[in-house]
């Protein structure tokens, strides 16, 4: 995703990663288009219902991201949109998602909760094998990460 070369970099290096809106978006784009089949048959698994997801767009705000995307199947698609807090306690993301609007279907912001935390934590796991985290913060436009190479 980030064309850097972490490997080579001493141990007690600092990094600060900034991701905008539309690198955010970008990276999602080529991550959905990458793992199509992965992301529907997840969402088959949670919800009983198999969905195409395509055209994503993420935003960030204050402590906030939001993201909608076109879903459905065949023809028929329609926007889904939710919007979620993310707090760094200093070891680990927590994601809540605050609000979930899919027309036609129904899933409880709690359900939707039990679907990302695995990937996220995924996430800060496979980061954290490599960097401290010093921080995470979001703010309008930009994501941003500081962390000290291990």
């Amino acid at each position: 995703m980030f064309n850097l070369d972490f490997e080579k970099m001493p141990s007690g290096s600092n990094i600060q990663i900034l991701l905008t809106d539309q690198e955010a978006t970008k990276y999602a784009e080529e991550y959905l288009n990458k793992h199509k089949e992965e992301v529907k048959e997840l969402i088959s698994q949670k919800i009983k219902i198999g969905l195409d997801v395509s055209e994503p767009k993420i935003s960030f705000d204050q402590d906030e991201i939001s993201l909608s995307a076109r879903v459905g199947k065949s023809l028929i698609k329609t926007t889904a949109k939710a919007t979620a807090s993310v707090i760094w306690d200093g070891s680990k993301a927590h994601v809540n998602i605050k609000t979930l609007d899919i027309p036609v279907i129904k899933i409880e912001a709690d359900k939707a909760n039990g679907i990302i935390q695995q990937p996220v934590h995924s996430f800060i796991e496979q980061l954290q094998k490599d960097f401290i985290i010093k921080s995470f913060k979001l703010q309008k436009g930009i994501a941003s990460v500081d962390a000290v190479k291990k």
